[in-house]
C-alpha cells in the first residue's frame, strides 16, 4: 500500500522543479499562460485560503481540469500553501498544486502536472518515476490510483473543517495557524496544518488522516 510521504515530495517538488533557485493578487485573480487548464485558481493567497470553501470549489475544478481523461486515474493530488511567515520572512504566499496520474501513452508510467504560484502557471507535463515499495514483484499502478470524481469539493472541504477543529483547543497559543497541506492518495486524505507559537514562535506541525470515504484513520 501507498504511504504519504509529505517530507519526501517537498524535496522532490523542490528538486524537480528549482524550487528556491526560482524563488504549494488577491483571490480573485485568474491564472495566466496555462492554456486555459486551471482556469479560476489564485496564484497569490491568503494563507488561510484552504479554509475558505469557494477557493477549495475553484482549487477542485482547476484539477478535475487539468486532469482530463485520467481523472479517474490519480495517484496523488497535492495542494499546499508557501507562506514566507514561516521562515521569519513578509511577503506574499503562493498556492502550488501536484497532480501525479497514470501516463495515457505508457500505463506503467505516471505524468505530474504542477500549478507554481510563483510562477502563476501550470508547468509542463513531466514524467515521474515509480517507486514499487514492499511487494516489487506484484506491484501494480493501477492498484495505486483512485478515482478524483469520486471525491467532491464539499467532502474535500468538510474534512478541512473537521482537522482545523480538531486543532482549535486553545486558539490562544499561536500568532497564527492555517492549513499548510492537503494530500490525497488511495490511502485517504493527510489534511496538515501549520502555526507560530505565540510563547516562543517556534512552528508547530500537525496532521489528521481520513480514508477516502471521509472517516478519520487513528
Amino acid at each position: 500500500m501507498r504511504t504519504i510521504n509529505f517530507n519526501l515530495k517537498i524535496k522532490n517538488m523542490v528538486k524537480n522543479h528549482l524550487f528556491i533557485a526560482l524563488a504549494f493578487v488577491g483571490l480573485s485573480a485568474l491564472l495566466s499562460g496555462c492554456g486555459g487548464s486551471g482556469t479560476g485558481v489564485s496564484a497569490k493567497v491568503d494563507p488561510k485560503v484552504l479554509e475558505n470553501k469557494e477557493e477549495v470549489q475553484k482549487i477542485y475544478d482547476a484539477v478535475i481540469k487539468t486532469m482530463g481523461a485520467q481523472v479517474s486515474k490519480a495517484d496523488e493530488v497535492r495542494i499546499s500553501v508557501d507562506n514566507p511567515a514561516d521562515k521569519g520572512k513578509s511577503g506574499d504566499s503562493y498556492l502550488y498544486i501536484i497532480v501525479d496520474m497514470q501516463d495515457p501513452k505508457n500505463p506503467k508510467q505516471l505524468v505530474r502536472q504542477m500549478f507554481h504560484g510563483e510562477l502563476n502557471r501550470w508547468m509542463p507535463t513531466e514524467q515521474v518515476t515509480v517507486e514499487a515499495r514492499n511487494d516489487k514483484e506484484n506491484f501494480r499502478l493501477e492498484d495505486e490510483l483512485f478515482d478524483m470524481t469520486k471525491i467532491s469539493a464539499d467532502k474535500l472541504y468538510e474534512l478541512i473543517q473537521d482537522a482545523y477543529n480538531k486543532d482549535n483547543s486553545e486558539p490562544e497559543k499561536y500568532t497564527y495557524r492555517y492549513v499548510d497541506v492537503i494530500a490525497i492518495t488511495i490511502n485517504g486524505f493527510e489534511v496538515w496544518l501549520k502555526g507560530k507559537l505565540e510563547a516562543n514562535d517556534q512552528m508547530i506541525s500537525k496532521y489528521y488522516r481520513y480514508d477516502l470515504d471521509g472517516n478519520p484513520i487513528k
